[in-house]
C-alpha cells in the first residue's frame, strides 16, 4: 500500500483564514477605531481622520507589499514541488497561501485584540492612560509583524540558495528506513549551518500522515547558525504501508511568540513498514458422532469399525467389492462398503470476505483501514499456517475493476 501525503486543510479553513489573515491585520484597527469614534462621538478622532489614515497608509502599506512579495517568493518553490508531484489542485493552492499568509499566532490576536480594547475604552471613558496602552500594544503589535514580514521576505532567498549550494542543509530521515508492523522506528532532523535571525526561533512542523500518529515538531535557534544540531522522534505507530513524509513546513518565530511565518517547504523521507504476519494456532475441531466432517466437527469411530460394514448388494455396485464367503452363508450377494475416510485438508480455500457497502459508518470511520488490516492479517496468519502444517492452501480476495 502506497499512502500519498499528508491531507491538505479544508477549504472551509483556508478560506476565511486568507480573509481574515489579511483583512484582520491591516482594516481590523481601523474598522473598530472610527466607527468607535463616530459612535461615542469622539470629536478629537473625526478632526484627525485624515491624518490617522495617511499614518495608518505608511505604516501599513509596506508592510501588506512586503507580505506580498513574501508570499511570492515563499510559495513558488513549494507549488513547483507539488506540480511536480501531480498533487498541485484548487485544494493544496489555498493551503499553501493559507500557510504562507498566516503570520500571526493566537498570542498574536490577542494583543491586537487588547490593543483594540483599550483603544475602545479610551474612547469611552477619555483616560489618557488607556490611549497610551492601547498605543504601546499596537505598536509592539505592528512592530513585531512587520520587521517578521521583513525578514522572512529577505532571509528566505538567502536561505533557499543556502540549501542548493549545500552552504546549509535540513535534513530528513527515518531510521531504520525498513521496518515491520510495530517495530521502532526514529524520525531523525539534521539543522546544519541554517540561517536562524536574532530573536527567532526556527520552526519544523509537519502533521505526518494521520495513521502514523506522529506529528513533526522541532525548534532550533542561533546555534544551528554555525554549526549542526540533530534532533529525533521517535514514531508511536508503525502500521504497515509504504509512506512519505514532508514536505516539511519551515517557520521562524520570534521569542515573543506574536509572529510566526512560513519560510519554505522542505525535507521529504520514505518508510517502509512491511506487514508482520501475526502467528495463528489452529486447533483441531471436536470429535462427534456425525458420519459427514463439518466445518467444526470431525467424525469419530473405532479403529476396527470400518472393517465390518455391509450391505445386500444393488444394481450397480461394483461387483469387485462382493464378499463371497458372507453372501454364500447368507444366501445372497453382499457387499463390502468403501472405507470412509474423512474429507482431505491437504487443499485449502481460504477466502477473505472484505466488501463493505459505501456510504456505511464503517467505511467512514478513522478505524476502518486498521479494521481491515487486522482482517488481513489475520488472514494471511492462517494460511502461514496451514502452509508450514504441510497443507497446499489457496488465497482468494475479491479486488476492484482497476486491479
Amino acid at each position: 500500500m502506497s499512502e500519498r501525503f499528508a491531507a491538505p486543510a479544508s477549504p472551509l479553513i483556508t478560506i476565511p483564514g486568507i480573509a481574515f489573515q489579511t483583512a484582520g491585520v491591516f482594516l481590523l484597527p481601523l474598522l473598530v477605531a472610527l466607527p468607535t469614534a463616530m459612535l461615542l462621538q469622539a470629536s478629537e478622532v473625526g478632526e484627525t481622520v485624515g491624518p490617522m489614515l495617511l499614518f495608518a497608509t505608511c505604516l501599513l502599506g509596506p508592510v501588506f507589499v512586503m507580505q506580498l512579495l513574501g508570499l511570492l517568493l515563499k510559495s513558488r518553490r513549494e507549488l513547483v514541488f507539488w506540480r511536480r508531484h501531480g498533487a498541485l489542485g484548487f485544494t493544496r493552492l489555498l493551503d499553501v497561501l493559507y500557510r504562507h499568509l498566516r503570520v500571526v499566532t493566537v498570542r498574536g490576536w490577542v494583543l491586537l485584540l487588547a490593543g483594540l480594547l483599550t483603544t475602545v475604552a479610551a474612547l469611552a471613558a477619555k483616560w489618557a492612560v488607556f490611549g497610551l496602552l492601547a498605543v504601546l500594544a499596537l505598536l509592539l503589535f505592528y512592530g513585531v509583524v512587520g520587521w517578521t514580514i521583513f525578514v522572512s521576505t529577505f532571509l528566505t532567498s538567502r536561505l533557499e540558495r543556502g540549501l542548493q549550494r549545500d552552504k546549509g542543509s535540513v535534513t530528513r530521515r527515518v531510521t531504520p528506513a525498513v521496518v515491520l508492523a510495530g517495530d521502532r522506528a526514529e524520525e531523525v532532523f539534521t539543522f546544519r549551518r541554517v540561517v536562524v535571525p536574532w530573536g527567532y526561533y526556527l520552526l519544523v512542523d509537519d502533521p505526518n500522515p494521520y495513521r502514523l500518529g506522529t506529528p513533526a515538531r522541532y525548534a532550533v535557534g542561533a546555534a544551528a547558525t554555525a554549526g549542526e544540531v540533530e534532533q529525533r522522534t521517535t514514531m508511536r505507530r508503525t502500521p504497515r504501508g509504504h509512506w512519505f513524509l514532508g514536505p516539511a513546513p519551515i517557520w521562524y518565530q520570534d521569542v515573543l511568540g506574536i509572529t510566526r511565518v512560513s519560510v519554505v517547504s522542505y525535507a521529504t523521507a520514505e518508510l517502509k513498514i512491511l506487514p508482520a504476519i501475526p502467528g495463528v494456532t489452529v486447533v483441531e475441531p471436536p470429535r462427534s458422532r456425525l458420519q459427514v466432517p463439518d466445518v467444526v466437527t470431525k467424525p469419530h469411530r473405532f479403529a476396527t469399525e470400518d472393517h465390518f460394514r455391509f450391505r445386500e448388494y444393488a444394481r450397480g455396485d461394483d461387483t469387485r467389492r462382493i464378499q463371497w464367503r458372507l453372501s454364500l452363508r447368507a444366501g445372497h450377494l453382499h457387499v463390502r462398503l468403501p472405507e470412509a475416510r474423512e474429507t482431505s485438508a491437504n487443499q485449502v480455500l481460504l477466502v477473505l470476505d472484505s466488501y463493505l457497502p459505501k456510504g456505511t459508518i464503517l467505511d467512514a470511520s478513522h478505524g476502518a483501514e486498521e479494521l481491515l488490516d487486522v482482517l488481513v492479517l489475520a488472514w494471511l496468519g492462517i494460511a502461514k499456517e496451514l502452509v508450514e502444517r504441510g497443507d497446499k492452501v489457496i488465497l482468494l480476495a475479491a479486488t476492484s475493476g482497476e486491479t
